[in-house]
């Protein structure tokens, strides 16, 4: 499945080269082979984000998030149940200092 938010081919660009160069670059810096491994998954899941379909749902003007393997993806990357991640998409929290309201995002 190709991911939207990436451009596929760049001229002159060797993708591999530069990934192991920021992979080095970021061990360089003192980041840990941990952090490096959730700073990768937490883009990872961003940029399947990019691929989660999401509907509109004329009755109640709210919208709802199409299951797939994008949804999945994201959703594994982040941590997170498809359902959460689903219910965190199409939902919204309002909140004062009083109370704190969830409500579907028009």
């Amino acid at each position: 499945m190709r991911l939207h938010l990436l451009p596929q081919d760049i001229d002159g660009v060797d993708d591999v080269q530069n990934f192991h160069e920021v992979l080095e670059a970021l061990s360089d810096i003192g980041v840990s082979d941990r952090d490096i491994r959730t700073l990768l998954s937490t883009l990872s899941g961003i940029l399947w984000l990019g691929n989660v379909r999401i509907d509109p749902v004329h009755a109640d003007d709210s919208s709802r998030v199409e299951t797939d393997a994008a949804l999945s993806n994201a959703a594994a990357m982040l941590g997170l149940t498809e359902n959460d991640l689903a219910h965190a998409i199409t939902h919204k929290k309002v909140s004062d200092a009083a109370i704190a309201v969830s409500e579907a995002m028009l």
